[in-house]
């Protein structure tokens, strides 16, 4: 990342935010926690607690779409497992 190799705390911290969504499209749900995580302790650590406030929205944001994801994936192996298994109390 540029802004890493020049020093640009700000511009980094910037990219990392919006790297993190565009990563949760792609379903890459751990990625883009680790950049919204970066991100917010980058600005917490330039003393900008607006930027900082961004990249934890985004943060829960992406939590809450993963959440929802393993919830489906959950359930769906639950039916799958009752509906091959013999055993009756699953």
């Amino acid at each position: 990342m540029i802004c890493r190799e020049t020093g640009d705390r700000h511009g980094e911290g910037g990219a990392l935010i919006n790297l993190g969504p565009a990563l949760c499209e792609m379903r890459r749900f751990e990625e883009a926690i680790t950049a919204c995580q970066d991100a917010a302790v980058i600005f917490r650590e330039i003393g900008d607690p607006r930027r900082e406030d961004d990249a934890l929205e985004n943060l829960a944001r992406i939590q809450a779409a993963r959440d929802v994801r393993d919830r489906h994936w959950g359930a769906r192996l639950a039916r799958l497992v009752r509906a091959v298994s013999p055993r009756s109390d699953l």
